[in-house]
């Protein structure tokens, strides 16, 4: 049997490794080293030299297809030398190591990065399946990735001090996103969607008010496996992520932040889970832990209109801080091309909105109805099964946002209410006008259901409708009235027999 094993790690004698390296420069076969391939030990035997020692094409060192090979200079350009080492690697995929694309003294090549007309993406006619390590420093893009099927790009830091810092050309990028997961050519499995399309530890500047509407990741084509973690999305006045209808199952979306400094707009947003350009999904793995702010619109009460804009089903958002948005999320505001949109079955954990010094939100969430949010003509988005768990508003100059604004049953809780809600969930539409509803607080006008091992005090109001559960009681309530069951009738907690 064969094993594959790195010729490093086999406790060969300095000299017999000297000898090695002396042979695969004295021979024709010296190519091989030339494309950046790894040395691996293909047998058990590896014990003289050029025996079981081969090349193998499955991790390749982009560096070597610089210009003079493992010294970068500034007329390369990064793109063209990462293509070029992606059509090295064999049909079933590897990893293209791109971190030592830059000068010997290392300086990044970033100058002349992606110009190429001929290759203006490091994926430009690729559709081998690879993993890409991004380098340190600044790489200036002219158009949108797209990533084949079955890619990842993992930068080396989401922050662009000492990280992977991609940035859109002063003038003339062109593409509705920084970043494509995926095309609908894909088909893998079967399944009408792309498969393990990845980008993760990367900070990505999308050029502010030159390009308003831009996007930074697009998510229109890969399923399962796809995800997006620890990426920073910087001065992007558009969107930082959509997630469209072809990407049902993909994620998390984990460890995410966005700010698009000064360059926040009404059309401004956080993500899209669902869009009215690309189509929503049926669900996904959720976002998970995400600070979204529309800095420099905090006195303005808050420009951008939407955080988070939530018209998919079977999600779960949690971990989540939003400051200078009107919305931190809106729960079905998408206005359907056709049909109707079904958004249902979402869990939101540990939410919260504003800031103590400075910011103004109206809402942390907000449960659409038809002809709310802003849309008139939005009849066709039914909202149901939204359960909140752990939702606080930072109070402003004395006063708050409000937690849940929920206009299918005009429902508010925050302002003159409990800045923080426990739990609330709105289930299934019973009638045209009646939902079921549960929430912890005591907030008109929420019905709740409150347990204790004593009897309510007669002498304290309640909500309407509220229910309370003695557990210290008796069916008969005994010779106290202790009784089981109480219910609040008007204002007031009535015992009931039975």
């Amino acid at each position: 049997m064969n094993v594959v094993r790195s010729f490093t790690t086999q406790g060969m004698c300095l000299a017999t490794i000297l000898a090695f390296l002396a042979v695969l420069s004295a021979t024709p076969n010296r190519a091989s080293a030339q494309e950046g391939y790894n040395a691996v030990c293909a047998s058990t035997a590896c014990t003289g030299i050029g025996t079981g020692i081969v090349a193998s094409s499955a991790f390749i060192d982009a560096s070597a297809f610089c210009s003079t090979s493992g010294d970068c200079s500034h007329s390369d350009d990064f793109c063209v030398v990462v293509n070029t080492a992606l059509t090295k690697l064999p049909l079933a995929g590897g990893v293209v190591d791109a971190r030592g694309v830059m000068t010997q003294s290392g300086t990044y090549i970033g100058t002349t990065a992606c110009s190429s007309t001929t290759t203006p993406t490091p994926f430009t006619g690729i559709t081998t399946p690879s993993t890409v390590l991004l380098p340190a420093g600044k790489i200036t893009i002219h158009q949108t990735w797209i990533l084949p099927d079955r890619t990842r790009i993992i930068g080396e830091g989401n922050n662009p001090e000492n990280g992977t810092w991609i940035t859109v050309a002063a003038s003339g990028f062109t593409g509705s996103s920084m970043i494509q997961m995926g095309t609908s050519s894909c088909n893998d499995s079967g399944s009408d969607q792309c498969y393990g399309i990845a980008v993760e530890y990367v900070y990505l500047d999308g050029g502010g008010s030159t390009y308003a509407n831009l996007i930074g990741i697009l998510n229109q084509y890969a399923g399962p496996s796809s995800y997006v973690d620890h990426v920073n999305f910087a001065v992007i006045g558009g969107t930082g992520l959509v997630i469209g209808s072809n990407a049902t199952d993909s994620g998390p979306y984990a460890n995410l932040a966005m700010s698009p400094a000064g360059n926040c707009t009404s059309t401004t947003s956080c993500v899209h889970l669902g869009d009215s350009t690309y189509g929503v999904p049926l669900s996904t793995r959720g976002v998970h832990g995400l600070t979204c702010t529309c800095t420099g619109a905090e006195t303005a009460g808050g420009t951008g209109t939407a955080g988070i804009a939530l018209n998919s089903s079977n999600n779960t958002l949690e971990d989540i801080h939003f400051e200078g948005f009107i919305d931190g999320i809106r729960v079905g505001s998408l206005v359907p091309a056709t049909g109707t949109i079904q958004t249902q079955g979402n869990v939101v954990l540990n939410v919260n909105g504003g800031d103590n010094n400075k910011d103004t939100m109206t809402n942390i969430i907000h449960i659409c109805a038809p002809s709310t949010c802003g849309n008139t003509n939005n009849t066709s988005n039914t909202v149901s099964d939204v359960t909140i768990l752990g939702a606080f508003s930072s109070p402003y100059s004395g006063s708050n946002a409000n937690v849940i604004l929920d206009d299918l049953t005009g429902t508010t809780i925050g302002t003159s209410s409990p800045t923080t809600v426990g739990m609330y969930v709105l289930g299934d539409q019973l009638s045209s006008a009646a939902y079921s509803r549960f929430a912890t607080n005591t907030a008109s006008p929420v019905p709740t259901w409150g347990v204790w091992d004593s009897p309510p005090s007669t002498s304290t109001s309640c909500q309407s409708g509220s229910l309370f559960s003695n557990t210290g009681g008796t069916s008969g309530g005994g010779g106290t009235g202790n009784y089981t069951l109480w219910v609040c009738s008007g204002s007031t907690w009535t015992k009931i027999n039975h």
